[in-house]
C-alpha cells in the first residue's frame, strides 16, 4: 500500500471545512493556505459540549471511519478546538493504523444522499494520474469543499503530490479567478465558470492558467469564452461513487477514460442493457468492477461521452415509476423553464415531489394550473404529490441539484 497523503494539516483543513459549511458560510475556508493548526477565535471560543461542535466531530469520524471507531469519536468529541493540533495528530494515527478509508456523500442530485467508501490508495492513483496529466506548474487553488471526493483528490492528495501550495477560496466567486498567478491550476465547478466567462477577467501573461472543472458538465460557450481569454479550460468526468474516470481537453470532443481503467465487455440484460462497467486497476495490484452512473456512447473502448444518467425507478404505491417520466412532463410544459424531480423524503411521504422554474412572465396560479392538466396523461403514482416553484433550482455548494 503506498504511503499515507493524509496527515495532521489535512485533518485540520476538513474538518474547519466541515465546520464553515455547517455554518453556511460563504466561505468554506478562510482565504489562504492551509489552515494547518491554526484557528479562528471563533472555532478556538469552541465549546466541546455544543452541538455544532458535536456534530462536526461527528461528520469527521463518518468521513474517516466511515466503518466506525469508537476511539476516534471519543477523541474528537472530549477535546476543545484549542487542542485540536493534538487530537488531529492522534485521529490520523488511529486512522492510518486502520483500513484507511475515507467515506464521502453523494449530493443525492438523483434520489437519497449515500455513502461512498474509498481506500486512500484510491485517491493517491487518482491524484498521481492528476499529476501527471496537469502537470501543475505554479500553487492549486481551489474552489472546492475538500471534503467532496472532488476536492479530496485535487485540493488535498494533488498539492502533496506534486509539491504545490494549496490555496483555498470563496466558493462561486470570481474572486478565485482575480488571485490567480502564471502557471496556477484552478479547481472549480460549472457554476464558478459560467460567472466568470460573464466577467471580465482575463488570463494573466506568462504560464498557462489551468481551469479543472467537475460536477456537471461545463457549457461550450463557457469554455469557448474562458479559452479566447487566455485560460485553458480542462473537464474531469466521474462520480463520487468512482472518482474520476475520464478526462477531456475540448468540451465538443469526447472523454478519455484514465489509464488505469478499462471498459468491460457489455453486461448482460439482467444488468440493463444501458449500463457500462469499468474495471480498474489499483496501485497494491486489486481490481475493482465500478459500474457508471450514466448512459454512454463509445467510440472504442477509451473514448466516451455521457448521453444521459441512467434513470432508476422508484416505487409509489407499489408501482415502479421514472422519476425522469415526469419530469420531461413538465419540461414540455412552455410556462416551465427548469424543474427537477425527485422522491419525497420518509416524512414527507412515499410520491414523487417536483421543483419547477416558471417561465418568464408565467405566474404561479398558471403554472399550477398547467402542471395539473399535463400530468393528468400519466399514472397517478407518477403525479407528484407536492410541487415547489422557485425562481431558480436549488443546488448545492457542489453545483449538484439539492433537496427542498
Amino acid at each position: 500500500m503506498p504511503e499515507s497523503l493524509l496527515d495532521t494539516s489535512a485533518f485540520l483543513t476538513l474538518f474547519q471545512s466541515v465546520l464553515r459549511q455547517r455554518r453556511r458560510a460563504k466561505s468554506f475556508l478562510p482565504e489562504g493556505p492551509e489552515p494547518a493548526a491554526v484557528f479562528g477565535a471563533r472555532e478556538q471560543a469552541q465549546a466541546a459540549s455544543s452541538e455544532e461542535w458535536q456534530a462536526v466531530c461527528a461528520d469527521m469520524e463518518s468521513m474517516l471511519f466511515p466503518e466506525g471507531s469508537g476511539e476516534a469519536g471519543e477523541l474528537l468529541r472530549l477535546r476543545p478546538c484549542a487542542r485540536m493540533a493534538d487530537t488531529a495528530a492522534a485521529v490520523i494515527d488511529l486512522w492510518r493504523a486502520g483500513k484507511r478509508t475515507i467515506g464521502v456523500r453523494t449530493s443525492g442530485s438523483t434520489g437519497h444522499p449515500k455513502v461512498c467508501v474509498h481506500a486512500e490508495e484510491e485517491l493517491i492513483q487518482e491524484a498521481l494520474w492528476l499529476r501527471d496529466a496537469l502537470a501543475p506548474k505554479g500553487r492549486i487553488l481551489s474552489a472546492v469543499p475538500p471534503q467532496h471526493l472532488y476536492g479530496l483528490t485535487t485540493s488535498i492528495f494533488l498539492p502533496r503530490l506534486c509539491g504545490r501550495e494549496a490555496v483555498f477560496l470563496p466558493a462561486l466567486s470570481t474572486l478565485v479567478l482575480s488571485a490567480i498567478r502564471p502557471g496556477d491550476t484552478v479547481i472549480g465547478i460549472p457554476l464558478l465558470w459560467d460567472a466568470a466567462a460573464k466577467s471580465a477577467i482575463r488570463a494573466p501573461e506568462g504560464r498557462p492558467v489551468t481551469l479543472l472543472s467537475a460536477a456537471a458538465p461545463l457549457r461550450a460557450a463557457t469554455a469557448a469564452a474562458l479559452a479566447a481569454r487566455g485560460f485553458v479550460p480542462r473537464e474531469v468526468y466521474g462520480s463520487s461513487e468512482t472518482g474520476i474516470v475520464g478526462l477531456r481537453d475540448d468540451v465538443a470532443q469526447p472523454f478519455r477514460l484514465v489509464p488505469y481503467m478499462k471498459r468491460l465487455a457489455a453486461p448482460d440484460a439482467s444488468a440493463g442493457a444501458d449500463v457500462t462497467l469499468v474495471e480498474r486497476s489499483l496501485l497494491s495490484g486489486g481490481r475493482l468492477v465500478l459500474e457508471l452512473m450514466d448512459s454512454m456512447v463509445w467510440s472504442g473502448d477509451r473514448n466516451f461521452l455521457p448521453s444521459g444518467r441512467l434513470d432508476s425507478l422508484v416505487q409509489v404505491g407499489g408501482v415502479n415509476v421514472s422519476p425522469s417520466r415526469l419530469k420531461n412532463c413538465l419540461l414540455a410544459l412552455p410556462e416551465v423553464a427548469e424543474c427537477c424531480v425527485r422522491p419525497m423524503r420518509p416524512e414527507e411521504g412515499s410520491r414523487l415531489k417536483a421543483f419547477v422554474v416558471p417561465a418568464g412572465g408565467c405566474g404561479e396560479r398558471a403554472v399550477r394550473a398547467a402542471v395539473r392538466r399535463a400530468v393528468r396523461a400519466l399514472l397517478p403514482e407518477e403525479r407528484p404529490g407536492s410541487l415547489t416553484l422557485g425562481d431558480r433550482l436549488p443546488v448545492s455548494d457542489m453545483g449538484k441539484l439539492r433537496d427542498w
